[in-house]
């Protein structure tokens, strides 16, 4: 996903004026969601496996991770200062 779809979009985000460095961290929170969100999160059907549980009982504990990790995509795309801190230090 990363190395196909992402690049599709890179003309759109330029001619939006976002930063390939903000679209890149923002891209890559929200790939780490869909690691872990049902029904084709691959991380579940590794942890499967190795958790000898049923994916069902894997899916009901993940939604905690989901929600973990929403809230900083949301706070992180309305304050994009807080991803691009460092790299506007270094401009």
């Amino acid at each position: 996903m990363i190395v196909v779809i992402l690049p599709l979009f890179m003309p759109t985000v330029r001619q939006l004026g976002i930063d390939p460095v903000f679209y890149g961290a923002l891209a890559m929170m929200c790939v780490c969601i869909g690691e872990i969100t049902p029904p084709m999160g691959p991380q579940l059907w590794f942890a499967e496996p190795i958790c000898k549980v049923k994916m069902g009982d894997i899916m009901k504990e993940s939604w905690v991770f989901l929600a973990t990790m929403t809230v900083p995509i949301f706070i992180v795309a309305f304050v994009p200062d807080i991803a691009m801190f460092l790299v506007n230090l270094f401009k």
